[in-house]
């Protein structure tokens, strides 16, 4: 831990607490589409006279830019984001705090609270990734957190946060999973917002904006890449946008590539391409329908390789 940092106080004890996640969006300004479900996540949020802030859950399958959502949200209110990523083996005590061993050394430990305790006790939004991944005895642990006691046990400690007005909470789950989710929790979420595949036309928006020096050959490149995927995608599920998005992506790194490779043969250069550069134009390269075949061969690839 960087001793930059500072200690803050739970109760009579000092505790280390998370840094928050830094959404750095440098491809776009800001996400494209999802403003309907972005607005029904801020009315969820807004507490009134009458009623605390709801908690929502994001139910969609993987890629559909239920995270983006969640990122775009806490950049636009400019509020601090910590995120605790889901897994089949986390406890309620890693929802909560752990011990670490103190820079101080000679045995001492040092505590240190999780993503949603800093949260709850900063202000900030808590994103729970994959909830429904998540074990019920380890979910146990929100239950409060969730219903108007608004506030979260810390065990290890022997205190007990309760949640600043400013904090907020939201999690996300793909829709296979959604099922294993208890009842006691299931009904502290809401509203449930489907994140569904986006149209074809919304995922061609998408790249497009990626791309917006190249918006004119960009639109050929798509028409002609959906000709290609048809042919090769017959027996696969419909695309996210995070598949078209990695596939354009390796494209515009292997015409990146290629243009790296032919400015060092004229330069006489040894090692051709093999160089990683330090710094990286922003324009784009040019991406050709070639460097689009290679990369949805990729992709087959790894499709043929995933267990049905």
């Amino acid at each position: 831990m960087s001793m930059s940092e500072e200690k803050v106080a739970v109760g009579r004890k000092l505790v280390w607490p998370r840094k928050p996640y830094i959404y750095t969006a440098d491809i776009s300004e800001s996400i494209v589409g999802r403003e309907k479900e972005m607005g029904m996540i801020a009315a969820a949020w807004m507490p009134t006279p009458w009623s605390r802030a709801l908690s929502p859950l994001l139910v969609g399958p993987p890629g559909c830019g239920k995270n983006t959502m969640v990122y775009e949200m806490a950049k636009r209110m400019d509020v601090d984001l910590y995120v605790c990523q889901g897994y089949e083996n986390i406890t309620a005590e890693e929802l909560a705090c752990s011990l670490l061993p103190s820079d101080e050394g000679n045995g001492k430990i040092d505590f240190m609270i999780s993503s949603l305790a800093t949260a709850m006790l900063k202000g900030g939004i808590c994103f729970i990734d994959e909830i429904g991944k998540f074990p019920g005895k380890a979910l146990s642990l929100l239950a409060s957190v969730l219903d108007d006691r608004r506030y979260l046990d810390l065990d290890l400690l022997g205190e007990r946060i309760h949640a600043h007005p400013q904090f907020r909470f939201i999690a996300a789950t793909n829709s296979e999973d959604l099922d294993g989710l208890p009842d006691f929790i299931r009904s502290r979420l809401f509203p449930c917002i489907a994140v569904d595949k986006p149209e074809k036309d919304m995922i061609n928006t998408i790249i497009v904006h990626q791309y917006p020096e190249q918006q004119k050959v960009m639109k050929q490149l798509l028409n002609s890449f959906w000709g290609l995927w048809d042919e090769v995608a017959k027996d696969w599920d419909e695309p996210s946008p995070r598949d078209i998005i990695q596939i354009f992506s390796l494209a515009e790194k292997l015409a990146r590539f290629g243009e790296q490779t032919t400015s060092a043969v004229k330069d006489k250069k040894t090692s051709p391409g093999l160089q990683l550069p330090t710094e990286i134009g922003r324009e784009n390269a040019a991406i050709r329908m070639d460097h689009i075949q290679q990369a949805l061969h990729q992709f087959q690839v790894m499709k043929e390789q995933m267990p049905c």
